[in-house]
């Protein structure tokens, strides 16, 4: 029953308890198994890293002990994914570059599909976006073939991705467009959202607010109609910067502030730096210096913290926006609203941007 879902907490339980008994039998093969979907449930859930990563290579170890070629890539690709999810890139990358030998040595069509996934989104946090792409093309031609119609729909929004942040918009209308139709054809939300959230993002990063918005206002309502894995806070903060881009500045705070709130609550940390970076784009384009100097300075610290980049997109939106105000301070003043706002924790920049005052800084 657990291994027929996506990896939640709900299934944490009933995963623990068979952890228990495998263990009692000295079964290694199941505990490895067991071990494996404990860490993934974990790192999905953006939960307790620490023990995912102890949960991962316990499951290595005892998958090697087997002999087990299929469990051992299971295991690798496992330790990849948590690597990936503590952006360790170069532990990620190497434990999926083993675990997709193994599954060639094997023949493991479905294996190699996953680690692919794994070495793309590998290369994608680097800043690699060619490499990237070329990961995700040998993935979609393996899922080709398996003619499994949902996969096809997921690497067509991956490869979406990747060319948006290589400023190729006519590939991102072609790849996000074939997986949106996909996911109309199956009446998949997540991939009709996805897919509708690069389209926005397209729009707005070649200047056209105006077409962005009705793209990401179905975006978000579909978003909205998911209870896991949603893109909903990515949506509002897109949403934000097409609502800036308008001159509707209540609606484009409104937005961030839900996008924040739903980060934090997900401990998705890119996402809390991404909203707080819009947020100070409204405080520019209200005249608000230094309160958007503040920002955009919480905003990077945190990106510092997490390990969260930004992508050429991102900077694409926010850049503007930064030299603005820059050149509206002036350097000394622009570098002391700056610093004050890395001293900041990023809600602590939040509650100074909706309280409209400059803050008290705490070193975090």
């Amino acid at each position: 029953l657990v291994v027929a879902h996506p990896p939640d907490l709900g299934q944490m339980e009933p995963l623990q308890e068979t952890l228990s008994l495998a263990r009692a039998l000295n079964y290694s093969w199941l505990t490895a198994w067991v071990l494996h979907y404990l860490g993934l449930t974990l790192v999905r859930s953006r939960q307790d890293h620490a023990q995912a990563q102890l949960y991962g290579e316990e499951s290595l170890r005892l998958a090697r002990q087997t002999g087990d070629a299929w469990l051992i890539a299971r295991a690798l690709d496992t330790v990849g994914r948590i690597a990936l999810a503590a952006h360790a890139t170069a532990r990620a990358d190497g434990a999926f570059k083993e675990s997709l030998q193994v599954s060639e040595q094997v023949t493991d069509r479905l294996g190699m599909a996953w680690t692919l996934w794994g070495l793309g989104e590998t290369a994608f946090e680097r800043g690699s976006y060619g490499e990237a792409r070329g990961y995700e093309e040998q993935r979609f031609r393996l899922e080709q073939e398996f003619g499994t119609k949902g996969a096809m729909a997921y690497v067509s929004c991956a490869l979406a991705r990747i060319a948006l942040e290589l400023g190729n918009v006519a590939e991102v209308r072609s790849a996000a467009g074939r997986s949106l139709a996909l996911g109309r054809e199956l009446g998949i939300a997540s991939f009709i959202a996805w897919s509708l959230l690069l389209l926005g993002r397209a729009k707005l990063v070649e200047g056209d607010a105006d077409g962005a918005r009705p793209l990401l206002e179905e975006s978000l309502a579909r978003s909205r109609e998911l209870e896991a894995h949603s893109p909903e806070g990515d949506a509002r903060v897109a949403l934000g910067w097409a609502e800036l881009g308008i001159g509707e500045l209540e609606q484009a705070q409104a937005q961030l502030v839900a996008a924040f709130a739903l980060a934090q609550e997900s401990g998705y940390d890119g996402g809390i730096s991404a909203a707080v970076e819009g947020l100070a784009a409204v405080g520019a384009r209200s005249g608000r210096w230094e309160e958007a100097a503040r920002l955009f300075g919480a905003a990077a610290a945190g990106r510092e913290r997490s390990g969260w980049r930004a992508h050429p997109s991102d900077r694409a939106l926010a850049e503007p926006w930064l030299l603005a105000t820059h050149e509206a301070l002036g350097e000394h003043l622009f570098d002391d609203a700056w610093n004050a706002g890395r001293r900041l924790q990023l809600d602590q920049a939040l509650l100074s941007n909706l309280a409209g005052e400059e803050p008290e800084s705490h070193d975090t």
